[in-house]
């Protein structure tokens, strides 16, 4: 358990629905990584990731591609989207 929630998300047309940005940090944090240790894990600058969590830019492809790729945990329909749950339910053996 790395104790975050599996709750269903709201719909992805409802203004309640968390941006790309804030579910980026969500994972960030469920995660247990600050900002700085999150940047060394994705091989960004810190800077990145504060203008994330601030919503000044969106986090580009390829810093989505390798938070996917080092986390297969994460589901990334729900991190594009909003849709489903933030960790995948399937058995990935």
């Amino acid at each position: 358990d790395k104790g975050w929630s599996n709750a269903m998300t709201p719909d992805p047309q409802s203004p309640r629905n968390p941006s790309l940005n804030a579910r980026f940090i969500q994972v960030m944090e469920g995660l247990g990584h600050t900002g700085y240790s999150f940047s060394k894990v994705l091989g960004t600058s810190e800077a990145v990731i504060s203008n994330i969590r601030k919503e000044k830019n969106p986090p580009n492809v390829q810093l989505i591609q390798r938070l996917l790729k080092k986390y297969e945990e994460i589901d990334p329909e729900w991190l594009l989207s909003g849709r489903g749950r933030m960790l995948r339910t399937d058995d990935r053996d």
